[in-house]
């Protein structure tokens, strides 16, 4: 190795150290790192919002009340300002989605239906 390669690669890894060290986050670690656009009271409207929402356990222990299967998807979403969970389960004969509000647990739909792919073994 020539010394301008040597020196290259000398400057790189220095230039890699103080780059890393400048992007480190300033926030303290029991705060949540906030977006440079955002304001703490945007932060703390967000977090409140998911105030009294189930936990992902007790929706998939509600829909599994409702369907006897497995729980193959399981997502938390919000239409129309409403949060719900949409979960997907899945038996040996049938397949069912259901959504349930996410902070009552109250089903809002429930779709049952025969497992085409059941056919495909």
């Amino acid at each position: 190795m020539n010394k301008k390669t040597g020196l290259g690669i000398g400057l790189l890894a220095i230039c890699s150290v103080i780059g890393f060290t400048a992007y480190q986050s300033n926030a303290a670690p029991t705060e949540p790192i906030v977006a440079a656009s955002e304001t703490k009271e945007e932060t703390v409207e967000k977090q409140d919002r998911f105030d009294g929402v189930l936990s992902i356990e007790e929706a998939k222990q509600i829909a599994l009340t409702e369907f006897e299967g497995k729980v193959t998807e399981i997502e938390l979403d919000e239409d129309d300002g409403r949060l719900m969970y949409e979960v997907e389960l899945k038996n040996e004969t049938h397949e069912a989605e259901i959504e349930l509000d996410a902070r009552t647990g109250d089903i809002i739909e429930l779709d049952i239906e025969e497992d085409d792919d059941r056919w495909d073994d």
